[in-house]
């Protein structure tokens, strides 16, 4: 009874964000951060930048990375993909895929009606190797919503490595927008706005603080039990990548950047700004560099460790210690890397799921905007 009780307060709750329906996806996580970083195996490939209400459940597998289910095909065949605002292709293992993709679950051509064979060849480029195969038309559905829907059928991951390999989601679901697609495939949000007239193009995240605790992506609107206070609307910069410009960060007292672009990504674990940002605020943190690279801190020092303050949309938004360090029994790796973007996209810094675990995000196609608040 008190479970029927919540969630129809949850309902009612849900309702008046705003008239169109919206669903949520539950999302797990996919791996800890500090876990992968310890045993120098890369949480997810890092992407080469160039120039109606809904729900998924969100899942984290021991610690940062997040997944969730998505349908293909009629009758359906469910796969666990990373959401990923940071690109805007949707690809799943082929049938054929190479032995890069054992222990995956393969998209079946043929135990679906509704398959339409394109026959174009895919490949997209990751930091760590190309992943290939052949476009793909079917029915998708993302948390109650479906239309028809170009996707790759990927033959060959191998360029992803061993990450790929021994992770527990299958594919990865771009949710960016049309300009950076490859081979201009529609991507699914933008798909299933159009075949589901009233729906409203946005979404939101919910990523907990609590590694045992499940995450949520909003469709078509967003949850206000998870917002702390007003959202904060701020315009895009470009409607490639989900950019908008921060005006000023400090770390402490001091300023470390004046006005910068930053992308909100989350396929992206960590935060990450230019190298030689990247050093400065290493050294304030008397950060140590680690054998893979990344830099950890004293596990004792953490709550003593100065504030990030990023001001976006006219709002300091605060990266307390324990937001910005990911630990793992006793050890503390700071969840910030170093990385120059080359132009036409950087210099910027990207927004991963470090930042949209303190600070929910809605991510509006239709406005064009992304909105702010604190997560709770």
């Amino acid at each position: 009874m008190r479970f029927l009780v919540a969630l129809l307060c949850a309902l009612l709750t849900l309702s008046v964000v705003s008239a169109h329906e919206v669903k949520h996806v539950p999302l797990k996580r996919a791996m800890n951060a500090a876990t992968a970083h310890i045993t120098g195996m890369p949480l997810i490939p890092t992407r080469r930048f160039t120039g109606p209400h809904g729900e998924v459940i969100i899942h984290d597998y021991l610690g940062v990375q997040f997944y969730g289910a998505i349908s293909l095909g009629t009758p359906p065949q469910e796969f666990q993909v990373i959401y990923d605002t940071g690109s805007s292709n949707l690809w799943v293992p082929a049938h054929n895929c190479s032995l890069s993709c054992l222990m995956k679950k393969r998209y079946q051509p043929t135990s679906s009606s509704t398959n339409r064979p394109d026959g174009r060849e895919f490949k997209i480029m990751y930091g760590s190797g190309p992943v290939s195969g052949h476009i793909i038309a079917d029915n998708v559905a993302i948390g109650g919503f479906s239309g028809p829907q170009g996707f790759a059928g990927i033959t060959d991951a191998s360029g992803l490595g061993l990450a790929y390999a021994l992770s527990k989601w299958d594919g990865i679901c771009g949710m960016a927008w049309p300009s950076i697609s490859v081979d201009g495939i529609e991507p699914p949000m933008f798909s299933i706005a159009k075949s589901n007239p009233g729906f409203a193009n946005k979404f939101a995240f919910y990523l907990p603080q609590d590694n045992n605790d499940e995450g949520d992506l909003i469709l078509g609107g967003y949850d206000p039990s998870h917002v702390d206070g007003e959202l904060v609307r701020v315009d895009l910069s470009t409607k490639t990548y989900w950019t908008v410009d921060m005006t000023s960060a400090t770390i402490g007292s001091q300023k470390i950047s004046a006005a910068v672009t930053v992308i909100v990504d989350s396929g992206t674990s960590m935060m990450t700004v230019p190298k030689a940002l990247h050093t400065t605020m290493m050294a304030a943190l008397n950060a140590k560099a680690t054998y893979n690279g990344q830099f950890s801190v004293d596990c004792s020092a953490v709550p003593t460790l100065p504030d990030i303050t990023l001001t976006i949309g006219g709002k300091g938004w605060v990266l307390r210690g324990k937001d910005y360090i990911i630990s793992y029994e006793s050890t503390c790796i700071v969840g910030i890397m170093g990385l120059d973007l080359p132009a036409p996209i950087g210099p910027a810094w990207i927004l991963g799921d470090v930042f949209m675990k303190r600070v929910y995000t809605v991510f509006d196609a239709d406005d064009a905007s992304l909105s702010f608040a604190y997560s709770k």
